[in-house]
């Protein structure tokens, strides 16, 4: 698949995951007329870098890659150093009177372990990690840079 293709899965991915997180999650805070502004820009900014977290791994532009590899180690420095909370869902948890530390209904829920779901989550960034920089060496030792 080519990049722009790419691209459009990944907008289509971000407004289904937007979608349901509004309508799921933060429905009373996103309908307040008090909170909705700001927790609208938080919400949407959480998305398009969770989108790009969970799904950059499929460009093949090496740059792309590149950046997402640094992107995602960043986040899980960000994740160790933080008790394996992300602040933007603290500061939405915040803006909408929830409790800080409160996680997303993901995995969490399902597992109903914190402990267990942060291990998967670490392993499946680290799997991510890897799939990128295959790809980012693939493409190195296609064009003869890296050998």
């Amino acid at each position: 698949m080519n990049d722009s293709i790419n691209l459009a899965i990944l907008i289509c991915i971000f407004f289904i995951m937007l979608t349901i997180d509004i309508a799921t999650t933060k429905s009373k805070c996103v309908n307040s007329n008090v909170t909705r502004p700001e927790i609208l820009k938080v919400i949407i900014f959480h998305h398009i870098i969770g989108t790009f977290l969970h799904f950059g791994w499929i460009f093949n532009d090496p740059k792309i890659l590149i950046v997402y590899v640094v992107f995602m180690i960043g986040v899980l420095i960000h994740w160790f150093t933080n008790d394996m909370n992300c602040k933007l869902v603290q500061i939405e948890n915040t803006i909408c009177g929830i409790e800080e530390n409160k996680k997303l209904n993901s995995l969490y829920r399902l597992i109903n372990n914190e402990k267990i779901a942060n291990y998967i989550y670490v392993i499946v960034a680290i799997i991510l990690i890897c799939i990128a920089v295959g790809k980012i060496i693939y493409h190195y030792k296609k064009i003869g840079k890296y050998k």
